[in-house]
């Protein structure tokens, strides 16, 4: 992570390569190792890491695959990831064991993308729906910052179902 930190991509990689091999089910070594190759520009590679930390339930893993399947309009799988990721991060949040819990950052990002997706489908009333949630979850977490992307989203959204007082203000 350190290497990756300061752009030292080979480090990282070769270090990755290297705790996988010592423990080649290592979920967050898939993901992260998913990352770099992403930020390299080697999407193959990134999906099949991202597919091996999903594999191992890594949440994170779930919305930066449906994102690359967001991007080749692959929705219908996007869309299956994104809502399995959700509800690993909702088994997650008990408030028996707060240890537990799933980064919000995280479930925002789910909520985004899923209802990045659910537009992209034209299913209009669930993207709004996904978008309010993330939007919700950004304004009720201290650490969370407000990102232009779900509103920008939502503003389509509402121009689509034809609100334009609503398109108007989430602009």
């Amino acid at each position: 992570i350190q290497d990756y930190l300061i752009g030292d991509l080979d480090g990282a990689e070769s270090k990755l390569k290297r705790a996988l091999e010592l423990d080649p089910s290592y979920a967050r070594a898939h993901y992260n190792l998913g990352v770099v190759y992403q930020t390299l520009g080697n999407e193959q590679n990134s999906q099949e890491q991202y597919n091996l930390a999903v594999a191992g339930n890594f949440i994170p893993a779930y919305n930066n695959q449906a994102r690359l399947l967001i991007l080749e309009e692959d929705y219908p799988n996007a869309v299956n990831l994104l809502e399995k990721g959700l509800a690993l991060a909702k088994k997650n949040d008990t408030d028996q064991d707060p240890k537990n819990d799933t980064n919000p950052v995280i479930e925002h990002d789910l909520w985004k993308n899923l209802g990045w997706a659910r537009y992209l489908q034209g299913y209009y009333t669930d993207a709004e729906e996904s978008l309010k949630i993330a939007i919700e979850l950004a304004n009720n977490t201290k650490d969370l910052p407000q990102e232009a992307a779900p509103h920008c989203l939502l503003a389509q959204t509402y121009e689509e179902l034809d609100t334009k007082s609503k398109a108007k203000n989430a602009w």
